[in-house]
């Protein structure tokens, strides 16, 4: 699958408003997501780049679950995060909504960061450079 992923990534930075940022993707069906893959270079930008994550899921803004809490050190390239809860049985995660929350970046700036995605749902991906905003909270 490695390399099939599109070289691709969006290179201006988002908003300048206070943490967290959010990163809310809405699908018009509800779809199997596995994997949320995210491009990040500490070296490109160590300002700005995300040092703390939260991935949340569900049917609306009304009801967003987090998954996921990953800390990152210094990233620099591909950051697959796997949508598995602790269960071995829950691969996959069935939702209508996605939100990516940057909750601190590597300086603690109020400024977010250029990120591009890949959201991975059973043997098809899309490439997310599009259709997503960052909201200050």
């Amino acid at each position: 699958m490695a390399s099939t992923l599109s070289e691709t990534t969006i290179s201006k930075p988002f908003g300048n408003g206070l943490q967290p940022h959010l990163i809310n993707i809405q699908f018009q069906k509800k779809v199997r997501l596995q994997l949320v893959v995210l491009y990040l270079d500490f070296k490109l930008d160590e300002s700005y780049t995300p040092s703390k994550i939260s991935i949340r899921a569900g049917d609306g803004f009304h009801n967003l679950k987090e998954i996921k809490s990953v800390e990152l050190v210094k990233p620099s390239g591909w950051v697959c995060v796997s949508m598995s809860g602790t269960d071995p049985r829950d691969t996959f995660v069935n939702t209508f909504m996605l939100q990516i929350s940057i909750l601190s970046n590597h300086l603690d700036r109020a400024y977010a960061f250029s990120i591009a995605g890949i959201v991975f749902r059973a043997n098809h991906f899309s490439l997310l450079q599009r259709s997503f905003s960052l909201i200050p909270h």
